[in-house]
């Protein structure tokens, strides 16, 4: 999976149900996803959409390769000042409000997005292995499925989770012939906003409690084979 900017809850029930996490930071960087960007809102106004201040890079950059821009620190402090609450964090908060901050120049933009998603699984006490597939040294290809594959392989894994979304770009049948069982999470259907407003609000048991009572898997015979990604 690849590692996303301050996810919603129902993100980190992945960490909840894998003993290995493995970040998919060897693949190309998807400008419209969520790995560099977020919503937040100053309540009651509706969320807006905050990006992280990236540098300038080739398309076919790699999400391992992503950098900040020379003067990121300042860029990201003057957006996150809309957002009042964000300087008077809960006092169970203020660890993760301080890293979401911490915007360095000169710090990899996978390893601020590993380090923030961490804090949070560490703060809730979600026991999952957690590891880049850059450290793999796959082979290059182009289909995202084949590297996953090769991903679960070089860890010796039997079994693959993914999100819901799964279904759209994974077919178990080709998971089942590399001897790879395929599941996917059953939809997420609690708060949706990501998981920096919700920490405001709740605290980390809270929210533990509610990944591990919204966590199931949809029945392997349920998972509809999708070619679309050939």
């Amino acid at each position: 999976m690849q590692p996303y900017f301050m996810p919603y809850v129902g993100y980190f029930r992945l960490f909840q149900t894998a003993d290995h996490f493995l970040f998919l930071d060897c693949t190309q960087f998807p400008r419209r996803g969520w790995v560099q960007c977020s919503k937040l809102a100053n309540p009651p106004v509706e969320g807006k959409w905050i990006t992280l201040p990236l540098k300038k890079q080739p398309r076919e950059v790699l999400i391992k390769e992503l950098e900040f821009q020379e003067n990121a620190s300042a860029i990201w402090q003057e957006r996150l000042s809309q957002y009042h609450w964000l300087t008077s964090p809960p006092d169970h908060a203020t660890l993760i409000y301080e890293k979401i901050r911490n915007v360095v120049s000169s710090t990899p933009v996978a390893h601020y997005l590993m380090n923030t998603l961490k804090t949070c699984i560490d703060a809730m006490q979600l026991k999952c292995k957690i590891s880049k597939t850059s450290v793999l040294e796959l082979p290059s290809t182009r289909k995202s499925q084949d590297r996953i594959i090769a991903a679960v392989k070089a860890e010796s894994g039997t079994e693959y989770i993914n999100s819901p979304s799964g279904t759209e770009h994974h077919d178990k049948s080709d998971f089942a012939e590399r001897n790879i069982i395929l599941h996917l999470l059953e939809l997420f259907t609690g708060d949706t906003r990501n998981i920096l407003a919700r920490i405001y609000f709740s605290t980390w048991e809270q929210l533990s409690a509610e990944i591990i009572s919204t966590t199931s898997l949809v029945a392997a015979d349920n998972i509809i084979p999708h070619n679309t990604h050939r």
